[in-house]
């Protein structure tokens, strides 16, 4: 399954420039590119300095009870036009993500 993972951080923003700049109307508000939910996990254990055995397994594999599609990589194609400056890609979401639980789980006491 291919889709288009979302900072929430990354988003918050997008969203408050939008409501800032009075864009209203729908928009997609998505970090830039897609991947799969293998790619993802290999990509984040692989940031993570892991390295578990990931294996890829089919969608009808899977077991999910929920049906979802195959493809639901969204593209941000209203905000630029209106000044708004999209989030960045993914990978830059998830290497965020990664440094902002990496300070959290060092500032934690013990």
């Amino acid at each position: 399954m291919t889709f288009s993972p979302t900072y929430a951080p990354h988003a918050a923003r997008v969203i408050r420039d939008a409501i800032d700049a009075r864009a209203f109307g729908t928009h997609h508000v998505t970090n830039a590119g897609s991947t799969t939910w293998y790619d993802f996990a290999a990509a984040a254990f692989a940031r993570s300095g892991l390295t578990p055995a990931v294996e890829s397994v089919t969608y009808d594999n899977f077991g999910s009870p929920v049906k979802r599609p195959l493809y639901s990589a969204l593209v941000s194609t209203t905000l630029a036009p209106r000044g708004i400056d999209p989030p960045p890609p993914w990978e830059a979401g998830l290497d965020e993500y990664l440094r902002c639980r990496g300070a959290r789980r060092a500032a934690a006491p013990r």
